[in-house]
C-alpha cells in the first residue's frame, strides 16, 4: 500500500502523519512525491502507521517510497 493509501485509511492529513511520526510536513510531502529519503525516516512513518492501525507495518510495506542506499 502507498503512504497516501495508508493515510486515507486513517483519514490523516500529511500534517497529522508528520506529527505522529515526529517529522515535518515537508518531509512527508517529499516522500509522497517520490523523493529519496533515509531508512530511519521511513521507519518512523511505518511505526506511526502501525501504532495507529494496530497492524504490523514495516518499511517494506510502504510502496513507492525511495530509500537512500
Amino acid at each position: 500500500m502507498t503512504l497516501r493509501e495508508y493515510r486515507a485509511r486513517l483519514a490523516w492529513s500529511m500534517s497529522e502523519l508528520a506529527r505522529h511520526a515526529g517529522l515535518t510536513y515537508q518531509t512527508v510531502s517529499r516522500i509522497e512525491k517520490g523523493e529519496l529519503t533515509h531508512f530511519h525516516t521511513v521507519a518512523a512513518i511505518a511505526n506511526a502507521l502501525a501504532a495507529a492501525l494496530g497492524e504490523n507495518i514495516t518499511v517494506d510495506d510502504l510502496k513507492g517510497v525511495h530509500i537512500i542506499s
